[in-house]
């Protein structure tokens, strides 16, 4: 996850890392139980994934929902609030 994102770089890397975390989260229950990630960084990739599409639901549902898990009720509020 993170030597392939660290490869790619950039916004790009951060991108991957967004998505990798989302795919590793549907195998497991709660990802950050099973898994370190670095949050700031799947934040980032979400950011990214926003700006280059902001019309959707899925990239915000995601970002809440990994949010959450990680009990980090202002960034899920915050994607919420601004998916409404």
């Amino acid at each position: 996850m993170k030597a392939e994102s660290d490869r790619r770089g950039g916004t790009d890397g951060d991108i991957l890392y967004a998505r990798i975390a989302c795919g590793l989260n549907k195998s497991a229950f709660n990802l950050f139980e099973v898994a370190d990630p670095d949050w700031d960084r799947v934040k980032r990739g979400f950011a990214a994934l926003e700006k280059k599409f902001p019309d959707s639901p899925a990239i915000r549902g995601e970002l809440v929902m990994l949010a959450m898990m990680k009990n980090d009720e202002d960034t899920a509020a915050s994607a919420f609030d601004d998916w409404q």
